[in-house]
């Protein structure tokens, strides 16, 4: 995701944050020094290729590092793997409700194929 002034954006697409976070509602996540974390941020964090937001749980600080305990408030158990602060993107500063649902919307196989018929109908009577 591309940062504009150490600010990114994404789309929330499950329910774990709910009903904080909902389907579709997009969050403004603004990077932040380890020293700007604290216990009840909502963060966002890498995963694999994923991108997680979830809320910061607990700070484990041993002699070399502090690393990240996470949830989503809509699950029943924390996170299985702490969070380390080189995988986080940074705290959720503003969340945008059902806006997300639009892109969400757009990115859908179907809609995708759609837009490709429809373009080829008009290049197709276009011409006529």
């Amino acid at each position: 995701t591309p940062s504009f002034l150490g600010i990114k954006t994404y789309v929330i697409v499950s329910g774990s944050m709910e009903p904080y976070l909902n389907i579709g509602d997009i969050v403004i996540v603004k990077e932040v020094d380890m020293e700007d974390l604290n216990v009840g941020d909502v963060i966002s964090f890498r995963k694999d290729k994923n991108v997680i937001t979830h809320r910061l749980k607990e700070i484990i600080e041993t002699e070399n590092e502090k690393m990240f305990k996470t949830g989503g408030d809509n699950n029943n158990v924390d996170d299985n793997e702490l969070v380390e602060y080189r995988d986080i993107e940074g705290k959720v500063v503003k969340k945008i409700s059902n806006l997300g649902n639009l892109q969400l919307f757009l990115l859908r196989k179907e809609v995708i194929i759609a837009f490709i018929v429809l373009y080829y109908i008009y290049i197709i009577f276009k011409k006529k």
